[in-house]
C-alpha cells in the first residue's frame, strides 16, 4: 500500500471542509497529518507546500482559536476562506497557492486583538474553565465541551496544586509496582508536549523523576524532524514507558507516542496516568493496545455540577456585559464582581 503524500492529504481534507467552526477538529487532524508526512514529502517543492499549510493551520489554531482571539463573525470569515484556501493548497500551483496565502494573511492581521474571554468554575476542588461565549468550547481533539479541565490552572493555585502533585507521584508509583508484578516493568517515564491547549503535566516532570527515581523524556508533537522529536533521556529501544497526561478525550495523543516508540524503538506505552477523563472512548482504545489507563476524575461524575455552575456563569456574564439601564445596572455591577472572583 502506497503511503499518502502532502498532496493527497491536502486534497482529502479539502473535499470534507464546510467553511464553519465544524471544521477545527479536521485541521487540527490535517495539521498533524503533515507534520507526521513531511518527512517523506516526494520533492522539495511539496515538502515546502506541506510546511508553509502546517505553519498557518498551526497559528490560527494555537494564537487564535485555542485563546479565543476571533469573534464569532471573525471566525466565521476567517474559516470560509481558509476552507477555500486548502483546496488551493492541494493543488501544488505555486501561483494559486501564493495568491490565497497573501489573502489570508491579509485578512488575519486585520482582526483585533482581544483577551481570552472566559472565566473559571470550581467543581470538586478543581478548576475547570469555562468560554464566555454561547458556543461550547471547542476543546481537547475536538470535542465539543460544557467546560475543559485546565491542569495548568490547577497546578499554578498554592492551594490546589499539592494535592494534584501528591495524586500524581502516589498513583504512578502504585501502577508502576502493579505493572512491574504483572511482567511489564516500566524503565522511564513519557511525557507529551502538545501541539495545541494548555502546557499539561510537562510540568510535573522533575517533580516525578525525584519521586519515581526514572529517567523522563518529551515527546513532542509539533516536531516532524525525527531527530529533534524527543528530548531529555535517550530512549531506550523496547523498553517500556509510563505516559505522564493532563486529560483523556478519544486518546488520540497517547497512541501517536505509543506507535512512535514502538515503530522507532520497538518500545512500547503500558501505563498512562491522566487527572481528567472525559469518558468517550478513550480509555479504551488505550486498553486495546495493552495501555493500562489510571485517573482521578471521570466526567460523569462531576457532569451535574459542572452543568449547573458553567449556566450560572453564562447567565452572570450576559448581565454583566448587558447595556445598563437603571434597572439593571445594579444587577450588572454584582454580576461583574462575582466574576471577576474567577471561582463560583
Amino acid at each position: 500500500m502506497v503511503e499518502e503524500g502532502i498532496q493527497e492529504i491536502l486534497e482529502k481534507y479539502s473535499r470534507g471542509l464546510s467553511g464553519t467552526e465544524k471544521d477545527i477538529p479536521s485541521y487540527r487532524q490535517l495539521y498533524t497529518s503533515l507534520i507526521q508526512t513531511l518527512p517523506k514529502a516526494r520533492d522539495g517543492k511539496e515538502f515546502v507546500v506541506g510546511l508553509l499549510c502546517a505553519t498557518v493551520l498551526h497559528d490560527l489554531l494555537r494564537n487564535s482559536v485555542e485563546n479565543r482571539y476571533l469573534k464569532n463573525s471573525e471566525l466565521k470569515t476567517y474559516l470560509q476562506k481558509l476552507s477555500h484556501s486548502v483546496t488551493e493548497w492541494a493543488t501544488l500551483d505555486w501561483k494559486k497557492i501564493g495568491s490565497s496565502l497573501f489573502e489570508l494573511g491579509d485578512k488575519y492581521r486585520r482582526i483585533p486583538a482581544a483577551q481570552r474571554s472566559g472565566y473559571y468554575v470550581e467543581v470538586g476542588g478543581f478548576k475547570y474553565y469555562v468560554s464566555s461565549t454561547d458556543d461550547n468550547l471547542l476543546g481537547v481533539e475536538g470535542i465539543p465541551l460544557l467546560a475543559f479541565f485546565d491542569l495548568d490552572a490547577n497546578l499554578s493555585d498554592p492551594k490546589i496544586a499539592p494535592e494534584v502533585a501528591k495524586w500524581y507521584a502516589k498513583v504512578v508509583k502504585d501502577l508502576l509496582e502493579d505493572l512491574d508484578r504483572k511482567g511489564k516493568k516500566v524503565h522511564g517515564l513519557l511525557f507529551i508536549e502538545k501541539s495545541f491547549s494548555d502546557i499539561g503535566a510537562v510540568t510535573l516532570m522533575p517533580y516525578l523523576v525525584s519521586e519515581t527515581q526514572l529517567p523522563a523524556s518529551v515527546y513532542r508533537m509539533d516536531y516532524w524532524n525525527q531527530d529533534a522529536k524527543v528530548v531529555g533521556q535517550n530512549l531506550l529501544p523496547e523498553s517500556n514507558y509510563c505516559i505522564i497526561y493532563d486529560l483523556i478525550g478519544h486518546g488520540n495523543a497517547v497512541l501517536e507516542a505509543h506507535e512512535y516508540l514502538t515503530r522507532h524503538y520497538g518500545s512500547a506505552v503500558k501505563g498512562c496516568v491522566a487527572f481528567f477523563d472525559y469518558d468517550i472512548g478513550g480509555g479504551q482504545a488505550l486498553l486495546e493496545k495493552d495501555i493500562r489507563l489510571v485517573s482521578r476524575v471521570k466526567l460523569d461524575e462531576v457532569r451535574a455540577e459542572l452543568e449547573a455552575k458553567t449556566l450560572s456563569a453564562k447567565k452572570l456574564m450576559k448581565i454583566a456585559t448587558r447595556v445598563p439601564t437603571p434597572k439593571t445596572e445594579e444587577f450588572a455591577e454584582e454580576a461583574k464582581k462575582i466574576l471577576s472572583q474567577s471561582i463560583l
